[in-house]
């Protein structure tokens, strides 16, 4: 992530930075050149039959532009960065809300100080860009398109306003190059840039229409307070407008923002009205809640409320002005007040970068990754819950194991198919409820517990809020016989077992009594328990249920006699003389101690008959003493004690069946 020290882990086009300065070290006159991604027209455009530009197009080196030339002029700032002639202003978006982040700049253009150092020497900078689950080091030339006039020469895409100042034009070549050209940055998601730079997961906030429908104040303070917290926490955002018709495509609306147009949200305020004790007082001390944006473009802003100039600005003291950086200047960059934001923008992206880091005392995460990949031959491109054939015989399954009550967020990604010339494929996944003891592939639809729609992006993401137990994760693409390669992302605010699954069945063992049949048990309640605990509600019980030497544990209920459960747990029957034992304990909390409350035993094979088998049966049994020797040798049952517990059960001969 971001603001951890990142490093390469692989080598775009296999051209490592470091061996590539030590050579031209040794001869500084040769400038390096980039024989990987040239200064010709086929790093500018897709394909040969792409239009050109009406201007000729000539690269030069900053050194040929400018007489000092510098990656950084004071810092990084949002306002560095204008959009050129390039339709890619969801990727300027990003780079402006990039500027303001200096743990996202350090580990993008890492080494910056050696680099402007020895760059402009030697023709040579280096990028960091995540994909697929690894940083990978993009090396370019310092050779940028520029075009010339009476004005001097000047550069065609991304520019900073200081003309010595280089870091966004060379960032944007080496994005270019890692996406095959130029004109490949033409159409993109800000959402991709911003994970690309990061490492994160970025997910949207549907705003709806909101000119149609209004917020209320309970809504707007719950999105208010989400955006504060992620963005303390480190996450970058962007915001638009998307379009509804063809003819609505970068149209400026009567407000003066711009329609199909990425924006760059760089911080959210909340600011005390009045310049004086008095005036505050006269105020009632009202406060107001500003969002801050910028246009890429590096000009036309939003003319409404708290817009450059307006008068809601006398409202404000000068100190306050100057603490949250107000400039009254046509550089793209304004604020608004979160209510307009919300009436007039549609969509929000947030990028999250998730703590994980082991050492670090702020660890709110853990994560796990899977790279992998749906493939016809290996009949694991099975196709949506829709294709109901292939969807859980021929897709990868992932098994996710929770202790306790968790969020969690899962992205799945697809290899950009940009960078091979193709479209996207849909993606999306299924999260499952599997049976709490259960460690193998499902072949039969279960419990949905977490869903996303289907999307041609890059990447998808979604959040939940799970129970404790098992669930499958099933990645697929929508439509069946698809071919891509995915990266799988799991994290958890806790501890969590996850891991890909392959066999739907155990591997027998050798000695182990190979399994004849599965006996399904759902533990539903208890009542009538005896109150054991002299404080309290009077228990805190479990069960421990056990067959076969299979042994699994439902979780503690606390404080009550009436506890349930409804876990579902599946045994592999090896004997038609197998037994299956409940026994009810009450866990002492502060001890760690328990005591026993009550057991009962079920016979498998009374289910095994054609009139029961594969039907789910009610069971509900009175609590008994554990047998003792003497009554087990007569073949009495153990007298019975207060409470009632009660199971669904069912006997299955289908090894595959659940």
């Amino acid at each position: 992530m971001a603001g951890v020290h990142a490093y390469a882990q692989h080598y775009y086009a296999g051209q490592r930075y470091s061996e590539l300065v030590k050579t031209h070290s040794s001869n500084p006159r040769t400038l390096f050149v980039d024989d990987q991604f040239p200064a010709a027209d086929s790093s500018l455009y897709s394909g040969s039959d792409t239009p050109r530009h009406s201007i000729p197009i000539k690269w030069f080196r900053p050194s040929e532009i400018c007489a000092d030339p510098k990656l950084f002029v004071d810092g990084t700032s949002y306002d560095d960065i204008s959009q050129g002639q390039l339709g890619n202003c969801w990727f300027v978006a990003a780079l402006s809300v990039l500027a303001m982040n200096q743990d996202a700049m350090r580990t993008v253009i890492p080494d910056a100080k050696q680099q402007e150092e020895m760059g402009f020497k030697l023709g040579i900078f280096k990028f960091l860009f995540w994909r697929m689950g690894e940083w990978v080091e993009v090396v370019v030339d310092d050779r940028l398109p520029t075009t010339t006039d009476e004005r001097g020469i000047s550069l065609v895409f991304a520019h900073s306003q200081n003309k010595q100042e280089f870091w966004s034009a060379l960032l944007e070549k080496a994005y270019a190059k890692l996406n095959k050209s130029y004109q490949g940055l033409e159409v993109g998601s800000t959402a991709d840039a911003l994970v690309d730079f990061t490492g994160g997961v970025c997910e949207t906030v549907d705003l709806g229409n909101h000119m149609e429908q209004k917020w209320d104040d309970q809504r707007r303070d719950q999105l208010w307070n989400t955006l504060n917290k992620t963005a303390h926490l480190g996450a970058l955002m962007s915001a638009s407008i998307p379009n509804e018709r063809d003819d609505q495509m970068e149209k400026e609306t009567a407000q003066g923002l711009y329609i199909s147009h990425a924006y760059g949200v760089l911080s959210l305020k909340e600011v005390r009205m009045g310049h004086t004790w008095m005036q505050r007082m006269n105020l009632r001390g009202e406060r107001v809640r500003l969002v801050r944006l910028r246009n890429p473009w590096g000009r036309g802003e939003w003319t409404g409320a708290w817009s450059d100039g307006s008068r809601e600005w006398e409202n404000i003291s000068d100190d306050v002005k100057r603490n949250i950086g107000l400039k009254i200047e046509d550089d793209g960059g304004f604020f608004m007040s979160f209510e307009d934001f919300c009436l007039h923008f549609a969509r929000i992206t947030i990028c999250h970068s998730p703590n994980t880091s082991f050492f670090s005392y702020k660890q709110t995460w853990r994560k796990k990754l899977f790279l992998s990949s749906w493939s016809v031959h290996d009949g694991t491109a099975g196709g949506c819950v829709n294709y109901r054939d292939t969807f859980l015989t021929q897709n990868h399954q992932y098994l996710l194991v929770l202790d306790k009550p968790s969020k969690a967020m899962v992205a799945l990604m697809q290899n950009d198919g940009r960078c091979e010339n193709e479209l996207n494929e849909t993606i999306g996944f299924l999260i499952l409820r599997s049976d709490d003891n259960w460690r193998y592939k499902i072949n039969k639809m279960h419990d949905v517990a977490g869903q996303i729609t289907y999307s041609n992006a890059r990447e998808v993401f979604g959040q939940f809020e799970l129970q404790e137990g098992n669930y499958i994760i099933v990645p697929t693409t929508f439509d069946p016989f698809k071919e891509r390669q995915f990266l799988l992302r799991v994290y958890v605010n806790g501890s969590f077992e996850c891991g890909k699954v392959d066999e739907y069945v155990p591997i027998q063992r050798c000695l182990e009594p190979l399994p004849i049949a599965l006996f399904v048990v759902k533990v539903d309640k208890a009542w009538e328990l005896p109150k054991q605990d002299p404080v309290g509600q009077g228990a805190d019980p479990y069960c421990i249920i056990w067959m076969d030497g299979q042994k699994v544990r439902t979780p503690v209920r606390r404080d009550t006699v009436e506890p349930e459960w409804r876990n579902r747990y599946v045994f592999f029957v090896s004997s038609m003389d197998s037994f299956l034992t409940a026994r009810v304990y009450n866990k002492n909390m502060l001890l760690g101690t328990r005591r026993f409350m009550g057991e009962v035993i079920i016979k498998t094979a009374e289910y095994s008959t054609n009139e029961r088998v594969n039907k789910p049966w009610d069971v509900t049994c009175p609590l008994r003493k554990k047998p003792s020797l003497l009554g087990h040798i007569q073949g009495k049952a153990p007298p019975t004690v207060k409470g009632k517990l009660r199971l669904q059960v069912m006997f299955m001969y289908d090894l595959n069946g659940n």
